[in-house]
């Protein structure tokens, strides 16, 4: 049996599923009202207002909201790293993967993947390669190093510009 928390993230989230995002907005907020500790409905809302609201400040005080009660959920760095990278708030992008690192339920090699998609952003072309090299070390998927290997290909082209 759920309790009445679950429900109402499962409701959010079946909401955002099916595009009603008010009523994801309202269940997740219900939620809060319940537990404002609850990092699963602080990673939603953030989601919400930085991918459909464009509210940025906003997702950004539900991500920290987030890591803060529970520093080990992996959602929330992904989501936080995506939303600093499009701010170009990069030095902070970096110390955020950094603490993503020694987090045990986040994919290592997707850190050291985004560590080299905003060294690169930056033209640390070098850096950029070393971590792609890193990713490619750390993964088991032969798409994602394919996917490293034309990353490290690109910023070698960068490098001749």
């Amino acid at each position: 049996m759920t309790s009445r928390l679950e429900e109402l993230y499962l409701e959010g989230e079946q909401a955002i599923k099916n595009g009603d995002f008010v009523e994801a907005i309202h269940k997740l907020e219900e939620m809060l009202s319940e537990d404002p500790q609850s990092c699963r409905a602080h990673n939603s809302l953030g989601w919400l207002y930085k991918t459909q609201l464009d509210e940025y400040e906003r997702a950004e005080m539900h991500y920290k909201m987030c890591l803060k009660y529970a520093p080990n959920y992996p959602h929330a760095y992904w989501n936080y790293v995506y939303l600093l990278t499009d701010l170009e708030r990069f030095d902070e992008a970096l110390e955020l993967m950094q603490k993503a690192l020694h987090v045990s339920s986040v994919d290592k090699p997707s850190v050291h993947n985004r560590l080299g998609i905003i060294n690169e952003l930056q033209g640390n072309y070098d850096v950029a390669i070393s971590c792609y090299k890193q990713a490619i070390r750390l993964s088991l998927s032969n798409d994602f190093i394919e996917d490293c290997k034309r990353n490290i290909e690109r910023c070698e082209y960068k490098t001749t510009l």
